[in-house]
């Protein structure tokens, strides 16, 4: 504390400063902060430094005239005014208050106050640290490291940083509990436990990526085992966070579940491969044991079976079985009313991870307990032609469910193609049966006049006419040149007749008829019929007719003779 004579305005307040008092009064002009020196029986204001009029925009004339109340905004200074000096000036304490300017703006400042003593009369002296900006500062920090939380709360990733000194987990989001199904707190307790939930397969490899890139980002999968035994696909990527001599002092972590998406990628492979077994196999046969076998080793169960509708005696016929099932091939009996009678009659697939829910109504053994079931139909055509059945020891997703359904609809349409393949093949042979057994000559030319196919008459009239085989160009028939008669064929669209007398006296029926395609002509379907004993069949009828007309018109000249 210091004594004075009372000044009576700033100005005079800062002459009359003893000059004993020199070093303060060097420190009161040149101090960087704000100094205000007012009275506590009035507030009024006795000196204020250079630094003062510069933060505040007052003149030393007008501090003259005002009071500390006019530093404050409206709602304070009016509480002060209406207060007596002795119980305001309590309330006026050092810490953080808002000032204004006067130009208007707010100040947040923090106060110092220290006593002094001017000709008797107790003053303060009060010093002024702007904290503006640091209060914006702290405010927009606050701001984002709320955002920061609120982004880690609510993403979908897991995130934490761990101090590298220390080996302690400094920040773990709540996205830790739902990924690894394990308290968050267990981690600050012991941040190396989120180990013990990482596949054993996957430690070592995880250690080593993270070893040898400690100082960058590094990027590694793995496989988690939650507490419930399942297994979730992680991607975990590390940064690290370097301090002010580029040592690297934490490492941030993000770490994603991607179980799904692998699960998609699965998927799409076993549907690839499924098509692959599929496009090389054409016989029902082969179809069923290929699909079968696949199914066991995409699902890693052997319990797998397909069942066919004979729609003919209204069965269900059990084609082929593995696993639980093995002993049921071959096994048939009426549509049922179990699961596999449900689905047929439906036409809806059954699922369930519900052990001992699906009831087949087979003699099976009853001691297995199997976790996922499916039963999905194979629909052709709105009808359902047979069921697969596919029972695992763990609970089937719904990915899985979706890729059995693909696979199953691929397997129906290629047990139809089957179907449908030998079906035709069938009628392939009785038609060619029927080629080879017909008198008619056939033969099949391209555009070139190229004999592609004939049947066995076709081939024998083909050496005899042409001496030609299947495979070669025809270049006459019977001694005529074949464009020709080809063109003739064309132009008039009618049968005509080739009469050869080498090596026998033969006569020929020759038609043809093109082969379009995009109406454009391709080639055609030649036809050669012997038609010599029909013509000389035709030629004796001929000729008896003739004899029958003179008998008749020698008779009629005798009857005529006779009348005379």
């Amino acid at each position: 504390q210091g004594q004075a004579n009372p000044p009576t305005s700033p100005q005079a307040g800062d002459a009359a400063l003893p000059h004993c008092e020199g070093q303060f009064r060097s420190l009161f002009q040149h101090s960087p902060l704000p100094i205000l020196i007012y009275r506590q029986d009035n507030f009024k204001f006795i000196a204020v430094n250079e630094a003062a009029v510069q933060k505040y925009g007052y003149s030393r004339e007008q501090f003259a005239q005002m009071s500390l109340p006019d530093l404050y905004p409206a709602r304070i200074k009016k509480i002060l005014l209406g207060l007596q000096p002795e119980t305001a000036v309590p309330l006026l304490h050092a810490g953080y208050w808002a000032q204004v300017t006067a130009e208007g703006e707010q100040l947040d400042v923090e106060i110092k106050l220290f006593d002094l003593i001017f000709n008797d009369l107790p003053a303060k002296v009060t010093l002024v640290h702007d904290i503006t900006d640091k209060k914006k500062l702290e405010n927009s920090l606050r701001q984002n490291e709320e955002l920061l939380r609120q982004i880690m709360e609510n993403t979908q990733e897991v995130f934490w940083i761990r101090d590298l000194q220390t080996d302690q987990i400094l920040h773990v989001n709540n996205v830790y509990e739902k990924v690894w199904q394990r308290p968050i707190s267990e981690l600050y307790a012991n941040p190396t436990s989120f180990v013990q939930s990482i596949h054993p397969d996957d430690r070592q490899h995880l250690f080593e990526a993270r070893s040898q890139q400690k100082n960058k980002i590094f990027s590694q999968k793995f496989r988690l085992v939650r507490p419930d035994a399942s297994i979730r696909w992680i991607k975990a990527t590390g940064f690290p966070i370097k301090n002010d001599v580029g040592e690297t002092v934490r490492v941030a972590v993000t770490a994603r579940d991607i179980t799904n998406r692998i699960q998609r990628q699965n998927s799409l492979l076993a549907v690839e491969e499924i098509a692959f077994v599929l496009r090389d196999v054409e016989n029902h046969a082969d179809i069923t044991p290929a699909i079968l076998h696949k199914l066991q080793e995409i699902f890693a169960t052997p319990h797998v079976m397909l069942t066919m509708v004979d729609e003919a005696a209204a069965e269900e016929q059990i084609e082929l079985g593995y696993g639980l099932f093995a002993s049921l091939t071959g096994f048939h009996r009426p549509i049922s009313d179990g699961i596999v009678g449900q689905v047929i009659r439906t036409g809806f697939p059954y699922f369930t991870n519900s052990a001992g829910e699906a009831t087949f109504e087979l003699p099976i053994d009853a001691s297995f307990s199997l976790s996922g079931t499916a039963v999905v139909p194979l629909i052709v055509h709105q009808k359902t032609i047979g069921v697969l059945t596919l029972c695992t020891d763990n609970a089937l997703t719904e990915n899985q469910y979706d890729m059995l359904i693909t696979i199953v609809e691929m397997m129906a349409s290629a047990i139809r193609r089957a179907m449908l393949h030998k079906q035709t093949q069938a009628h392939a042979k009785q038609l060619s049966h029927i080629l080879e057994t017909i008198p008619i000559g056939l033969l099949l030319l391209d555009e070139e006049n190229t004999v592609i196919e004939a049947n066995s008459a076709g081939k024998q009239i083909l050496a005899l006419l042409a001496d030609s085989k299947v495979g070669s160009r025809i270049h006459h028939l019977g001694g005529r040149p074949f464009d020709e008669l080809l063109a003739k064929l064309r132009y008039t669209q009618q049968q005509f007749e080739l009469a050869v007398d080498e090596p026998a006296p033969l006569i020929y029926e020759i038609s043809a008829n093109p082969i379009a395609v995009l109406d454009t002509e391709k080639g055609c379907v030649l036809q050669l019929r012997d038609v010599t004993r029909e013509r000389a069949v035709q030629q004796k009828v001929t000729q008896q007719e003739r004899l029958a007309a003179v008998g008749h018109l020698a008779a009629g000249i005798s009857h005529d003779f006779n009348n005379i």
